[in-house]
């Protein structure tokens, strides 16, 4: 590549869908991943286990996520004074073959 040693020893790419478009284009420019560079990204879809390499990605309680939404939204109008809060949620790195 241009870049020869420049390139940077990872990505983190913001879906994995996204991440499935990288892999593609790393694999065509023959960087090796993650010998060469690592790639991790978000969302944990089904596809990611099936990519070459397989995808390092985070899983995120989305469900829970759309979810609290709705019922945070469904309270504050019922009640526009009600006091915000704070919700936290579990998320997990899935590491796979392509990161080391």
């Amino acid at each position: 590549t241009k870049l020869g040693d420049t390139l940077p020893h990872g990505f983190i790419v913001a879906n994995d869908t996204m991440a499935v478009g990288a892999l593609r284009a790393l694999n065509e420019a023959k960087i090796e991943v993650p010998q060469r560079v690592s790639v991790i990204s978000f969302n944990d879809v089904a596809v990611a286990k099936f990519t070459t390499p397989p995808l390092s990605t985070v899983h995120a309680a989305t469900d829970q996520m759309g979810q609290t939404a709705v019922e945070l939204l469904q309270a504050r109008i019922k009640d526009p004074k009600h006091i915000p809060r704070q919700v936290n949620f579990k998320s997990e790195l899935i590491m796979r073959a392509s990161s080391l």
